[in-house]
């Protein structure tokens, strides 16, 4: 007998989609059109308690998460340690620390200091996909008139990060991949000095953030 006949991991199916909770088996699978469960080793339609009550059910033993994923169509990832299922550290995101943060968006910065702003053409562009996008948020419209993007990780708090800003930045991309990196029309005092507050001003309210959030 098995202990554990559930895994703690969840099994999308169908249009709309259902789920359904993995069964602990390496003969399980489920059939991604018709949310039909199967065993393959009897060639069987199954369910759970069929599957509790089998004799020859082998228990998914710890693989790599990448064997896992040809499993099964999970959603979340998990492996096996004895009877136990633990949560796979290789697939919890990891924090992006200040220092990582900081030097991002200082190169976004530096490429409008080196370059000079994208032209009004280009921002007007990146300005209607920005509009239009449903990644877009505008809490304080009274000192952002077009918003901030809500996909990037930047945030509201932070008034440089603005698309009223950012959008004329060269090497800004869009985080959903709708436009990307762009030439400057070439360097100028004013936007150089522009963006060296700028770096100043988002590092120091990153600094801000990462003190508040301990």
């Amino acid at each position: 007998m098995m202990n554990n006949i559930s895994l703690n991991q969840l099994v999308n199916c169908g249009s709309p989609k259902k789920t359904f909770r993995g069964v602990n088996c390496v003969h399980w699978n489920l059939n991604q059109d018709t949310c039909q469960q199967h065993c393959s080793l009897k060639n069987i339609s199954v369910i759970p308690l069929t599957c509790h009550n089998c004799k020859e059910k082998q228990k998914i033993n710890a693989s790599p998460a990448d064997d896992m994923k040809k499993i099964m169509n999970q959603t979340n990832y998990f492996k096996s340690s004895g009877d136990k299922i633990k949560i796979n550290e290789a697939f919890v995101p990891k924090k992006t620390s200040f220092a990582d943060k900081a030097k991002s968006y200082s190169g976004i910065e530096a490429s409008q200091l080196l370059q000079g702003k994208v032209s009004e053409e280009i921002f007007n562009t990146r300005k209607e996909q920005c509009m239009s996008c449903h990644k877009r948020v505008n809490p304080s419209p009274e000192i952002e008139k077009i918003g901030w993007c809500g996909g990037c990780g930047c945030g509201s708090k932070n008034p440089r990060a603005g698309l009223s800003n950012k959008l004329y930045m060269p090497s800004w991309e869009c985080p959903l991949k709708k436009f990307g990196k762009e030439k400057g029309e070439g360097f100028n005092i004013a936007d150089a000095t522009d963006s060296v507050k700028g770096v100043i001003t988002s590092v120091k309210n990153l600094f801000n953030k990462e003190e508040e959030n301990g």
